[in-house]
């Protein structure tokens, strides 16, 4: 994890905001009736929510479009397909994909359509979109 703040730290171009409270953190779970894994929980310590090159990584946020909670409830109501045991952490921006967490950290690329795994963790997510800037 300490791999993955320092490399975050690091991007070029990182537009980051200041680290979540454990209060903000736990309301935001209860809200979205979901344990954040563990990396997640740090990442969202540390920045809030952070944007480099083309990505947007969501998390805790008075912005809507970076808040996980406002834009997990939103895409849920959006699409009946939308799976409930999942949250959004970043939308694409283009054919309707977004990628979606479950509960053990393992990462989807998801649309009304489809989904198929993309990362076992949160960390390995983000440190492969780091690699594509």
């Amino acid at each position: 994890m300490i791999d993955l703040i320092k490399k975050l730290t690091q991007a070029k171009g990182l537009y980051k905001l200041a680290g979540a409270s454990s209060k903000q953190i736990t309301l935001a779970q209860e809200k979205l009736s979901f344990k954040f894994p563990v990396d997640y929980h740090e990442f969202l310590k540390n920045f809030g929510a952070v944007s480099f090159g083309n990505c947007e990584l969501l998390g805790i946020a008075l912005s809507d479009s970076l808040n996980v909670v406002i834009a997990t409830e939103r895409e849920r109501k959006l699409s009946a397909q939308f799976p409930l045991d999942m949250i959004l952490i970043e939308n694409y921006g283009y054919e309707s994909l977004l990628a979606l967490m479950d509960k053990n950290g393992t990462i989807y690329q998801w649309s009304p359509t489809s989904i198929k795994q993309i990362a076992t963790s949160f960390s390995e997510y983000v440190l492969a979109r780091l690699n594509e800037q």
